[in-house]
């Protein structure tokens, strides 16, 4: 087997970041040698991959993107690897760098590759990385949807569409200590969300679905998560006179534990490119509730019951209100459901499907 060279933008955690985490550990238990290259911020995740036996390479982040294609091309010069890309700037920088090897991209959003660029610039980057690759991979029919109608590939390419591999996530936490450490009474009913707190999450409809619950005085909001609309956020809970039931839990690699406070999880976004957190909240057990948009109804299945027309808070009260007051057989049917789609995601699969457009 070819060795494998992925580069990513960061390795600061995240849904495209631990799909990748999941998908080496799948390489590398067939035996594949991987080694991977990232670009900028802090190395979270260097351990985890260290511990897999992953060569990681990080001196190419302290350098300017131009100084990463020249440092990337003499890096490579002589080696025979098959180059693989994740997320936009690290795609382009593999595309410029990748010499005579094979390139294979995945795309993970379904948004812009530059989301703040102008739309004719973002398509012609697009296309040219796509151009320069050997093979497309869209984590979800819904983006690869979504690169063909915002003319982001060239019109004689079609992408691979294979979805994200789940590999379970549970870990062993003092549940007790933490419901103590976040200031969750007993007997209060938890409903809570794992997101960025940024504008595709729409979490000012969560905030507003839950101020419009009745008798929330025994409902605590728990936000997992942070990002750049924080005190935005803080201050919206406060002027629905909130802010006492809306809990901040901030960033944290114990996402499992803290699903397990939860008595109901709701994803309020706008978009998703996939939305692996649905699969761990359904290894969580929980009834999902989440907008009925993009790739969302491709993982929970067209017939969830918890899926709500996105943006609508009204909606999302009633199915929160009636997800709370169900009973245990409708729990159960739910449950079945959510344990059925996590099976169809299978980390393995994806891994053997991946391979199969290596060896084309």
């Amino acid at each position: 087997m070819k060795p494998v060279l992925h580069i990513i933008t960061t390795i600061c955690r995240g849904g495209a970041e631990n799909q990748l985490l999941t998908l080496i550990r799948e390489q590398v238990s067939t035996g594949r040698k991987v080694s991977l290259i990232f670009l900028k911020d802090q190395p979270e995740l260097l351990g985890e991959l260290r511990r897999m036996g992953v060569e990681v390479h990080s001196e190419f982040s302290r350098l300017s993107p131009l100084a990463q294609v020249v440092s990337i091309r003499k890096f490579l010069k002589g080696k025979e690897v098959l180059v693989h890309g994740h997320l936009p700037r690290a795609e382009l920088i593999a595309a410029l760098a990748k010499r005579g090897n094979a390139l294979v991209v995945t795309r993970h959003n379904a948004e812009k590759f530059f989301p703040s660029a102008p739309k004719f610039l973002s398509s012609a980057l697009s296309r040219y990385v796509i151009r320069r690759a050997n093979a497309t991979i869209a984590i979800s029919q819904s983006v690869s949807d979504f690169l063909y109608e915002n003319k982001e590939l060239p019109k004689d390419v079609k992408p691979v569409v294979i979805y994200y591999g789940y590999q379970s996530n549970s870990q062993h936490a003092d549940l007790k200590k933490l419901r103590e450490s976040l200031n969750i009474p007993l007997g209060a009913i938890v409903i809570g969300t794992v997101a960025r707190l940024t504008t595709q999450k729409d979490l000012p409809t969560l905030l507003h679905a839950f101020a419009s619950l009745e008798s929330n005085d025994n409902l605590r909001l728990l936000m997992v998560g942070d990002g750049p609309l924080r005190n935005e956020l803080k201050s919206m809970a406060i002027e629905l006179d909130i802010q006492d039931q809306v809990i901040w839990a901030g960033r944290t690699d114990k996402v499992f534990a803290h699903l397990s406070l939860m008595d109901v999880f709701v994803l309020t976004s706008t978009y998703e490119g996939f939305g692996l957190v649905l699969l761990e909240a359904l290894e969580a057990h929980l009834p999902v509730i989440a907008s009925n948009v993009s790739a969302i109804p491709e993982v929970l299945g067209l017939s969830y019951p918890g899926l709500v027309e996105p943006g609508n808070y009204r909606a999302f009260a009633e199915k929160i209100s009636e997800f709370i007051l169900q009973d245990s057989v409708d729990k159960e049917r739910i449950e079945n459901t959510g344990q059925n789609r996590l099976a169809f995601f299978s980390a393995a699969k994806m891994r053997q499907k991946i391979d199969e457009v290596y060896a084309s």
